[in-house]
């Protein structure tokens, strides 16, 4: 069985992004409009995308609109979403 060798690149794309400082991680707060992509639906909620590793839950009365728009939401879809509970130390 071979053995994994150490690699270790100076000019690595990754090892650029982390000495990048500049690097801007948002964090979103109860009340902010932000857009995401629909990644999944499903009966009884919608999962988004918004960014940086981050996903949304949209369920339950969540969903409810008065022209039941929701129902023709599909993967890939742009969303406007309103955060209504930030990421907590369980995610």
């Amino acid at each position: 069985m071979s053995q994994a060798k150490k690699i270790h690149n100076a000019d690595s794309k990754m090892e650029s992004l982390l000495k990048n400082r500049e690097i801007d991680i948002k964090e979103y707060k109860v009340g902010d409009l932000i857009e995401g992509v629909v990644v999944s639906v499903s009966h009884g909620e919608i999962l988004i995308d918004v960014g940086a590793k981050s996903e949304g839950i949209i369920s339950g009365s969540e969903l409810v609109d008065s022209d039941n728009s929701h129902k023709n939401l599909k993967p890939g879809d742009s969303v406007l979403a309103m955060v209504l509970q930030a990421e907590n130390e369980q995610g």
